[in-house]
């Protein structure tokens, strides 16, 4: 999958790390992603974000799909069941005995937006997956270090909750969560509940969400337009929306 590299010189087919199994290589395609997982309803792609070492930040995404083929409704249209249904539920339009056009939209309603979630490993700059993770419902995304610390942050390649607020800020996510909890949240709720602040100041939502262990987070299915909440200037505390259409990232463009 994807376009292969050329070899290193002198490497063997058979050289691989004592903990890594035989399987199907995947490399990168032309928009610097790993297209991991692709059937009709889902995908799965995969994309290097900064850090220390590689990691990674996955990009999950159900396709748009339809609702429910209608038959009372394209009866009533005057399409005759029989090949003409089936013509229909596989997307093709047809003539009903009154002679007009039936398109499948008009007896199954438009395409549904699919749901988008983006799951980022350890990073302290994910801009190389701004495009990717656009419009994602759910971020999952880092909180390592405390506020007071982000200096040592971009050091050890790992980011605090107004970084995770910026980016998802930057891509108008819906919902930020944040994990990966740092040695010094340990034992102080008061640290976990500041950085939700911290967080939702930058991300310009109330929708973030601490995550723990064990935790589910149920992603409903929703048309909502993506929106952009960028501050007006340094240190306003106001806030207003963008379109989308015509949003900067945040990350490289506000502190």
């Amino acid at each position: 999958m994807g376009e292969k590299p050329k070899s290193r010189r002198g490497a063997k087919q058979d050289d691989r790390h004592d903990d890594e199994l035989i399987g199907q290589d995947l490399y990168a395609c032309a928009d610097g992603l790993w297209h991991l997982y692709e059937d009709e309803h889902h995908s799965v792609k995969a994309g290097m974000v900064e850090h220390s070492i590689p990691c990674w930040g996955f990009i999950l995404e159900e396709k748009p799909w339809h609702l429910k083929f209608d038959p009372q409704l394209a009866s009533a249209l005057g399409v005759e069941e029989g090949r003409r249904f089936a013509m229909l539920q596989k997307g093709r339009s047809v003539m009903s005995i009154y002679g007009s056009k039936i398109d499948p939209s008009m007896v199954r309603g438009d395409p549904k937006r699919g749901r988008k979630i983006a799951i980022l490993g350890d990073t302290n700059n994910p801009m190389s997956l701004l495009e990717a993770a656009e419009g994602a419902d759910v971020l999952v995304h880092e909180c390592t270090m405390l506020e007071e610390d982000a200096s040592e942050a971009e050091l050890r390649g790992h980011s605090t909750a107004s970084m995770a607020g910026k980016f998802a800020n930057a891509i108008g996510a819906r919902c930020l969560v944040l994990t990966h909890f740092g040695s010094k949240f340990e034992g102080n709720p008061n640290h976990i509940q500041t950085s939700v602040q911290a967080a939702r100041l930058e991300f310009g939502r109330e929708k973030v969400i601490a995550a723990e262990d064990f935790m589910g987070v149920t992603v409903s299915q929703t048309d909502e337009p993506s929106v952009k909440w960028v501050r007006l200037r340094e240190g306003d505390r106001s806030l207003t929306p963008v379109p989308a259409s015509k949003r900067v990232p945040a990350w490289r463009n506000f502190s």
